[in-house]
């Protein structure tokens, strides 16, 4: 995967990204800088965020999708993890977290700003949840941050079954 810091990283596409660091995202981390107009899918990441790991900076116009990692690879978010940053006008869909996990199969956020997104047909697996995990939250799991405008539709859980779009302590 890419790991960003500053800068302008802009019509990529990311396909496959692993990361053996915890929490890093397989596809991209980002802690500042833009990520702008890429596909970012089939990512693996130790930790969270499968897909996308944000902590600070800006992820705009991007498709985040089709991250399944295995079982006891990603513990939170197989598409996309916000501890901080902006991410805004990016679809979050067809992503699957694994049993064995623990929240947020698309979306797992507990700091940042989430804008005119779509997350839609995402799932979430879990049916032993890891490390006192609730394994609910097919869409959005979020403890913290703020979300405006966006589209939460047609994400499921194991647990909780159909439409489980929405989820947190």
């Amino acid at each position: 995967g890419v790991c960003m810091s500053g800068g302008l990283l802009s019509g990529c596409s990311m396909d496959g990204g692993n990361s053996a660091l915890y929490n890093y995202g397989g596809g991209v981390y980002v802690s500042g800088g833009v990520v702008s107009n890429c596909v970012i899918q089939n990512g693996i990441a130790r930790g969270g965020g499968a897909g996308a790991n944000i902590a600070g900076g800006l992820i705009i116009g991007c498709a985040i999708t089709n991250n399944k990692p295995p079982a006891w690879t990603c513990y939170y978010a197989a598409g996309l993890r916000m501890v901080g940053g902006t991410v805004r006008n990016t679809l979050i869909a067809a992503n699957e977290l694994p049993n064995y996990s623990s929240d947020g199969a698309c979306v797992y956020m507990t700091a940042g700003q989430l804008a005119s997104c779509t997350i839609a047909s995402n799932r979430n697996t879990v049916v032993n949840a890891f490390g006192g995990g609730t394994g609910l939250g097919g869409g959005l799991y979020y403890t913290g941050g703020a979300v405006s405008n966006c589209i939460v539709y047609g994400n499921t859980t194991a647990l909780a079954g159909d439409d489980d779009n929405l989820a947190g302590p």
